[in-house]
């Protein structure tokens, strides 16, 4: 294997001072180093070529024939200095050590998967791309031939997507650089002494002058060049960044955090040492690269607890490309639309869904024009800017954008690609909503398909998926589906995820909640108690709003089973969990809720005073923080209806009914489902109370209502055509009677019920004669 040690061109003695190099012709060993070093010069420029014709195989094995060169000169040029430095003044000499011993990239290696390189571009390499000038590769510049080569060589390696060997090609460029001086490390921005003295150390080893002119030795006068040391800089900066995107590439996103975060120090030390208007606004636009790198590399990380850090960075990394490029010159600079976009997500994950509308829109016509509609990183902005539209409640804009994406995404990316599993499951979504139930389910199976072919059977994307799918098919009333699909989910979540993820604990709630509904609650509770334990294990405590929910499901059903001593604890619990979460003295619709479930669990204990105290407390919540009009208002004044009702006072519980109706319409519009079934509810009350044909107007208005919303063979129809057919009986409206419950038998059994679902009240016509005499046989 050959090796990639670096060249021993620095043991020469800072004092004196070494003497003028040697015409060629009387120094046999700088003529051999002078060959080797043209050699090794040559080649990089070759490597260099190739590497910009997109030939990276050629420019790495042109690369590393080029370092064996370099091995080559270094063996010439310490074997002629070694004679002159004596064995007991080793302190006078420089230091040889590179601080990294490690080989050349090996063959056997091969090319690796790389979890964390997206298709996309979020601007990680936009001083990567940086390119040493010809004079750099191939001479002195950039520190050393040793590093323009190496730097040089992991840019290829980068492009084979061999980022290990790429790692380490960068990272002993940065050695390079700081064992010459460059201030590499977040320096001051300009060479120090020690690059300086190892520039005219080269003219002892018999480098060309004009060679050395170039690259900023002045001449052998002993000080280096403002070019010299601002191309130093922006060496070490480019390789940082180097550094760091093959680091994120590898998934050690720390690391790469590091290297962003010291090229931002250096980038910065460079911008405040140069004086020269165009080499500072220069160096500024280095900065703004660098601060959105370390904010895509924050959001990764943890984008909850670094949303303040990520906008501080987006946004001043914009302030900075405005201020120097100017409006103009900005709305054509592509690394300007990669910064907005990057500003979109954030805004997005932080819910400011307009503000991310805004710059996505925005960087969505910048990306357009430079790049054309079928790239992909347009496609990114397009699926971006759709999801944004879904949350603002624009589905056909965002349905017309996801439909975009597939189109620019699927001839490149492929139809089972991770990304397109990603938006056929959005779309699924937007039908979901719509009710569009049989094109959603059609899409989530599609995506399920997608994600499993491209991400294998334990992602946590077809995890996600295959919970959206059980959500479906639950309120489809396909619960043996549901669980087998929720089942399915926890096994690809378990296989992928830590034990306390909080997924894991949403689809184990999804699974009790099936339980629940089919009064499993034996079953129910223990997947709520071991939920509460996964949320406990990760956040250290049940303060905490995922675990207050947890404890009010676990009251729910001991609410459910009679045992409301226990649900009024777990209820208590949970409202105590919220308060320390928001605040004891703060509003918030959480606390409302639990307030209500409150209020239920005393009145079913018979404590109206306190139940009426905790429904009024929900309701100046819920109306402080979501209006008059909203329907959980209508449920917590339909809730105080109730208990004025049990209370005797039926004037003030009837004008609340008809409150929470007028505030349900207004919310949800006439004709929503839920208005039905407060119909359904109020024309119940009016029928224990005796008024039998006030409560038929209620359940002829709610029929119409669930016809109009459901159709005709639908079984809340049958439930409310069974009630009316039973009123009907009572106020001696047989015919009505028997057509209602003649409709509500072919519905029950269109839907695969016998004819016992059909429930007759009032057979025992005597005693029906004695409550409601109106209803007695005639004379």
């Amino acid at each position: 294997m050959s090796s990639l040690s670096p060249p021993q061109l620095r043991p020469f003695r800072r004092s004196p001072r070494p003497s003028p190099p040697l015409p060629k012709d009387e120094s046999p060993c700088c003529k051999d180093f002078v060959v080797a070093a043209a050699e090794m010069e040559s080649l990089c420029v070759l490597g260099a070529d190739a590497l910009a014709s997109g030939n990276a195989r050629t420019a790495v094995n042109l690369l590393r024939t080029a370092l064996d060169r370099g091995d080559t000169a270094s063996a010439v040029v310490v074997s002629d200095c070694d004679s002159d430095c004596d064995d007991d003044d080793d302190d006078e000499c420089f230091d040889t050590s590179h601080g990294i011993e490690s080989s050349a990239p090996s063959a056997e290696r091969g090319t690796q998967q790389q979890p964390h390189a997206g298709e996309y571009d979020e601007g990680l390499r936009s001083i990567s791309s940086f390119r040493l000038p010809r004079r750099s590769v191939g001479g002195i510049g950039g520190g050393t031939p040793l590093g323009a080569a190496l730097f040089t060589l992991g840019e290829a390696y980068l492009e084979l997507n061999e980022t290990e060997q790429a790692s380490e090609c960068f990272g002993r460029t940065l050695s390079e650089l700081r064992r010459c001086g460059s201030g590499s490390g977040g320096g001051g921005g300009s060479s120090s002494l020690e690059g300086r003295d190892f520039l005219d150390d080269f003219a002892v080893a018999a480098w060309t002058l004009s060679e050395l002119r170039r690259c900023g030795s002045g001449g052998g006068g002993g000080s280096s060049s403002l070019e010299g040391r601002d191309f130093l800089d922006d060496f070490a900066v480019a390789a940082l960044h180097n550094q760091g995107y093959a680091a994120y590439r590898l998934g050690r996103l720390e690391e790469s955090l590091g290297c962003y975060r010291r090229a931002l120090d250096q980038a910065r030390a460079v911008a405040a040492a140069r004086s020269r208007p165009e080499d500072h606004d220069r160096a500024r636009i280095a900065v703004a690269k660098s601060m959105n790198c370390v904010a895509v590399l924050l959001f990764h990380i943890d984008h909850s607890k670094h949303d303040s850090e990520c906008t501080t960075l987006f946004t001043e990394c914009l302030r900075i490309r405005r201020s120097v490029l100017g409006m103009s010159s900005m709305a054509t600079n592509l690394d300007s639309a990669t910064a907005l976009n990057n500003l979109g997500r954030v805004h997005y994950m932080l819910e400011r869904y307009p503000e991310a509308l805004n710059v996505y829109l925005e960087a969505l016509a910048m990306r357009r024009a430079l790049l054309g509609p079928a790239h992909l990183d347009v496609a990114a902005t397009v699926y971006n800017t759709g999801q944004t539209l879904h949350r603002l409640g624009r589905d056909d804009d965002a349905m017309e954008l996801y439909n975009t994406f597939l189109a620019a995404a699927r001839p490149v990316l492929g139809p089972q690609h991770r990304d397109v599993a990603i938006m056929l499951k959005c779309m699924a979504s937007v039908h979901h909503e719509r009710g569009s139930h049989e094109e959603a389910l059609r899409l989530y199976s599609e995506a399920l398909e997608a994600a499993r072919s491209s991400l294998g059977p334990y992602h946590s994307e077809v995890a996600s998926t295959l919970n959206k799918l059980g959500n479906l098919l639950y309120e489809r009333s396909r619960l043996d589906d549901a669980m087998r699909a929720y089942g399915e989910g926890l096994v690809a979540e378990r296989a992928g995820l830590e034990p306390d993820h909080p997924n894991i604990a949403v689809t184990l709630t999804n699974i009790a909640q099936i339980h629940r509904v089919r009064g499993e609650s034996a079953s129910a509770l223990r997947l709520y108690n071991e939920v509460l334990a996964l949320q406990r294990s990760r956040y250290g405590t049940t303060d905490h709003p995922d675990a207050a929910l947890t404890l009010s499901s676990i009251a729910l059903i001991h609410y459910q089973n009679g045992r409301y001593d226990d649900a009024l604890d777990q209820y208590q619990e949970s409202l105590c969990a919220y308060s320390n979460v928001y605040g004891h003295a703060v509003d918030h619709v959480d606390i409302a809720g639990v307030l209500n479930s409150i209020g239920l669990v005393l009145f079913k204990r018979g404590l109206y005073g306190v139940a009426m105290e905790s429904f009024a407390e929900c309701l100046r919540m819920r109306r402080s923080l979501l209006g008059d009009a909203h329907r959980d208002v209508a449920v917590v004044l339909y809730n105080l209806a109730t208990i004025r009702l049990e209370s005797g006072d039926e004037d003030e519980a009837m004008r609340t009914y008809d409150e929470a109706l007028r505030v349900e319409r207004e919310a949800l519009g006439h004709d929503h489902p839920d208005v039905a079934t407060t119909l359904t509810h109020i024309g119940q009350v009016y029928q224990d109370r005796g008024k039998l044909h006030r409560a038929v107007e209620y359940f002829v208005e709610a029929l119409h209502l669930e016809l109009k919303a459901f159709g005709p063979n639908h079984m809340a129809v049958a439930r409310t055509l069974n009630h009316l057919g039973n009123l009907r009986l009572q106020t001696s409206n047989s015919s009505g009677a028997m057509e209602a419950f003649t409709e509500a038998l072919r519905i029950y059994r269109r839907n695969g019920l016998g004819d016992n679902r059909l429930v007759i009240a009032g057979m025992r016509l005597y005693e029906m004669a004695i409550v409601h005499p109106e209803c007695a046989a005639a004379a």
